[in-house]
């Protein structure tokens, strides 16, 4: 069979290089992803899945069944484009290529090689488990995958309690200057009042020197008049 679309089939991702089509497994020629335990073992399912949900796949030299199940290029059409999804999967750092070393580099080694240089995904691990070897001795990497995962996340508290400590600086800061702009504006309201009572009794004592200009006015008329009297008096003697 040179050309299958399974459009119509039943498609079932198993893991990030292989598909289950109305319930057969077929492997991903030429690739070999992350086991699903392994470092980007659930990226590469979850790219996988997102390529056969948007895209019609279609298989091309699709095998016999053998004792290693069946295996098949998985092709998809984009924009007019036919494209690998194995090699996709290559260039985006989330599989191998199983193709031998030869004097010649395969285009899957050459993207490989592009992934590496570039540390795509798993390739920005210091020392990326080939799945061969984990399949042959899971329990003995898994150790090292815990010690890995416990390191990140004691990276990551560390890095947390840091921000956490760097926002209490902050608030702490905040609160010293709000607490002394309160201070402040209380110090300006209290002069205000302050400045306030002193207006105040400013006008009342303008108000007391006009009523004493007032008063001697008053006086000085009374006095005058008083004297105008006396003069009077005094002609009518």
């Amino acid at each position: 069979m040179t050309l299958t679309s399974v459009c119509h089939a039943q498609i079932e991702v198993v893991n990030g290089d292989t598909i289950r089509v109305d319930g057969e497994a077929v492997k991903i020629r030429g690739i070999d992803a992350p086991e699903l335990d392994q470092p980007y073992g659930l990226n590469a399912k979850l790219v996988l899945e997102n390529i056969v949900s948007l895209f019609d796949p279609e298989l091309k030299r699709l095998t016999r069944p053998g004792p290693k199940g069946r295996f098949s290029d998985l092709l998809i059409n984009k924009d007019g484009e036919v494209l690998s999804v194995g090699e996709t999967l290559i260039s985006l750092g989330l599989a191998w290529s199983t193709d031998s070393k030869r004097m010649i580099p395969s285009k899957n080694q050459k993207l490989m090689a592009k992934a590496k240089r570039s540390k795509k995904n798993l390739w920005s691990e210091s020392n990326p488990i080939n799945p061969a070897a984990w399949r042959k001795n899971p329990a003995r990497y898994k150790i090292n995958l815990g010690s890995v995962v416990q390191a990140r996340y004691n990276e990551k508290q560390r890095r947390l309690a840091q921000q956490v400590k760097h926002l209490a600086e902050l608030k702490s800061q905040y609160a010293s200057q709000a607490s002394e702009s309160r201070e402040s504006n209380q110090k300006l309201l209290a002069s205000i009042e302050e400045n306030a009572k002193y207006s105040k009794l400013y006008n009342k004592m303008n108000k007391m020197n006009l009523y004493d200009q007032v008063l001697q006015v008053s006086e000085g008329s009374l006095l005058t008049g008083l004297s105008d009297i006396d003069d009077v008096r005094q002609m009518l003697k």
